[in-house]
């Protein structure tokens, strides 16, 4: 069987249809290749089949047991490998498989947990250095995370063995966080002061933290005088914690003693709308000085409300239906408050809003399946759209309007004369539909569970992966991210390659593209705040902690992303200011690779920063004028660094 049957068949086995799924399995089972059986692998523990389809799931899961041909049993080890799957390392250890090449079987036992015999077949690290240089960084991420586990010294040698300054920059965040807390564990505070030169300045001054709350002090005079003025500019710094960096200013804007149902700020950062469950809907100028005004519950409901894409018009909904001259939303100048109209008219209870992304429409779904339209600023009706079972959700793009249904159909329909352009169909009820720059469609459930793509010149959806929680998209449709079982899952191009991003910041169960797609952030984990990651590479950007233990449950923020406003579990909505993207940018640099005149620039950038933007400024020329100093720095020496 040729690899290109044993992708198509791979392909089957996730799409909708148990028995065209099933044969899909059984022809992969009897084909007894090594793509066949990696396939499989892949297959057996995929949630978008054991969900559905536990048969199809348990004819996979048995095809990877009991092989007795090395071919097959490398297969399964090459599958872990590429996936780092936990479950696939059950059956590994269950089997007692073991790769047939020395170096791949020692990073197998590394991974599943046998670090002895790891180290025994691998006593210098350079497996696992060949790992960190070659591998994906899915398994990068995955055998440091380990390494911190066990605080693997082997780990960090391989690492570290030879490496130059510039080459630091390879290093992902797992590794940096994973070789900082096996040198601090192991006392090598040493080297973590000599890291501190190598790598990029977010990284360093967690470095810096990390030494200081240690009460750590070099013992030569000249590092000595270097270290005391990197602390003193790290603890001015409140942008350096001890594990991450916080490339943003807060301000806190009000507290919600009856909790809060939704967040929504306004496309150009001028305000903030919040839904409070007690006393309706707070508006809050987010410009120093700027007033604020509230409209009271009896007048607006506190979970949906949208604002137009000028940022001058707020559209409320009032829960008042099913009378020909009911309220049914309101428009409100958003700066002064001041009643536009008042928008009326048969409307059962509405499940969706949206206001389209050019401003001329103000879309309504209700339970009845209707989709009532009003145009946008008059508040003038522009008709129904009616089929369907109860709208769940609304979606719209270049003048075409996409309903999801409960019953799981999906209706795709021009604006401007209501045609219906395609009927697609979803498993179950839609929680949630894209429409990428690029074409096509995708749609998830509510809560998560299959994703499908459909392209415009394919019938069929494609399924492409399996959501626990969230789904978001960036605007060209190029990469969807998802809340996965390990973590969040990255899909490119619409099921090329993945990506895994593990970590605290991974647990949350939301997800939001920011800044037209250049950001990502993750929140709504336990006792975390919002995690934020630049895209298309997946780099940690930084992170908005909440407070007190709390946890982030809204998250909103301008166009540009410059403004995020987050609130927390307590009630509290905070305002962020992200720092200038060239500081930022700047923060993720190996310290080896700033030129001199980025550091110019910088500098003259001053005036229009923030005080801990200029703190932070501070603290960056400081390491690159130490860096220039006669101090040890990276970890140039060939033999290990650690006993």
């Amino acid at each position: 069987m040729y690899d290109d049957e044993v992708d198509r068949l791979a392909e089957r086995a996730r799409s909708r249809g148990r028995l065209r799924r099933r044969r899909a399995v059984r022809r992969l089972v009897r084909a007894r290749t090594p793509a066949a059986v990696r396939a499989l692998a892949v297959i057996a523990f995929s949630p978008a089949v054991f969900t559905e389809d536990s048969r199809a799931a348990d004819l996979a899961y048995s095809a990877l047991t009991a092989l007795d041909d090395r071919r097959l049993v490398d297969a399964v080890c090459d599958a872990f490998l590429a996936t780092g799957e936990p479950r696939l390392a059950e059956v590994i250890e269950e089997q007692g498989y073991e790769h047939s090449r020395p170096a791949y079987r020692a990073v197998v036992c590394f991974l599943t947990g046998d670090v002895e015999r790891a180290h025994a077949l691998d006593p210098t690290g350079d497996a696992l250095r060949a790992v960190q240089e070659h591998a994906d960084t899915t398994v990068r991420a995955r055998v440091a995370d380990r390494a911190l586990a066990v605080t693997s010294v082997e780990w960090v040698n391989g690492l570290l063995r030879g490496r130059t300054d510039e080459r630091f920059a390879e290093l992902i965040d797992p590794e940096w966080a994973a070789l900082a807390g096996i040198l601090d564990t192991t006392g090598r505070r040493d080297l973590l002061w000599r890291l501190v030169f190598a790598a990029p300045p977010a990284r360093a001054a967690q470095l810096l933290r990390r030494l200081d709350d240690a009460g750590w002090t070099p013992g030569d005079p000249t590092e000595r005088q270097a270290f005391t003025e990197l602390r003193d500019l790290t603890r001015a710094s409140g942008s350096a914690l001890r594990d991450a960096w916080v490339p943003a200013e807060p301000t806190r804007l009000l507290r919600a003693e009856g909790g809060i149902r939704r967040v929504v700020t306004a496309p150009d950062g001028s305000h903030v709308v919040v839904g409070d469950a007690d006393d309706g809907i707070h508006v809050r100028a987010l410009s120093p000085g700027g007033k604020g005004w509230t409209i009271p519950s009896e007048r607006a409901s506190a979970w949906r409300f949208a604002v137009t894409p000028d940022s001058k018009v707020l559209v409320t909904e009032h829960r008042a239906w099913d009378s020909p001259d009911a309220e049914v939303a309101r428009l409100w100048d958003l700066a002064s408050g001041k009643s536009l109209a008042v928008l009326t008219g048969p409307v059962g209870s509405v499940n969706a809003m949206l206001i389209t992304p050019d401003g001329r429409y103000l879309a309504l779904g209700d339970h009845t399946g209707a989709v009532h339209l009003w145009l946008l600023p008059s508040g003038a009706s522009a008709g129904s759209l009616t089929g369907g079972s109860a709208v769940s959700c609304l979606a719209a793009d270049r003048g075409v309007l996409v309903s999801g249904h409960s019953d799981g159909t999906v209706l795709m329909r021009r604006l401007r004369d209501a045609r219906l352009l395609r009927r697609l169909y979803f498993d179950g009820m839609v929680g949630k539909v894209f429409l990428p720059e690029r074409g096509g469609l995708v749609a998830v459930g509510p809560g998560g569970g299959p994703v499908k793509v459909w392209e415009l010149s394919r019938p069929r959806p494609k399924t492409l992966g399996f959501a626990l929680w969230d789904v978001c998209a960036t605007p060209d449709g190029t990469l969807l991210a998802t809340r996965g079982l390990d973590g969040i899952v990255l899909w490119r191009s619409a099921g090329g390659t993945q990506q895994l991003l593990t970590g605290p910041g991974a647990e949350g169960k939301r997800l939001s593209v920011l800044a037209r797609g250049d950001l990502l952030a993750g929140f709504a984990g336990a006792g975390h705040g919002v995690h934020l990651w630049r895209l298309p590479d997946a780099h940690e950007e930084g992170v908005l902690p909440a407070g007190d233990g709390a946890s982030v449950d809204h998250l909103s923020a301008s166009l540009d992303g410059g403004t995020v406003v987050t609130a927390d579990t307590r009630g509290v909505v905070t305002a962020w200011r992200l720092w200038d993207e060239r500081v930022r940018a700047i923060g993720h640099r190996a310290l080896a690779c700033l030129e001199p005149f980025e550091l110019r620039e910088l500098q003259g950038l001053r005036a229009r920063l923030g005080p801990e933007e200029r703190a932070w400024v501070d603290l960056v020329s400081a390491l690159a004028r130490w860096r220039d100093e006669p101090l040890p720095a990276g970890s140039e020496e060939q033999g290990d660094v650690l006993p």
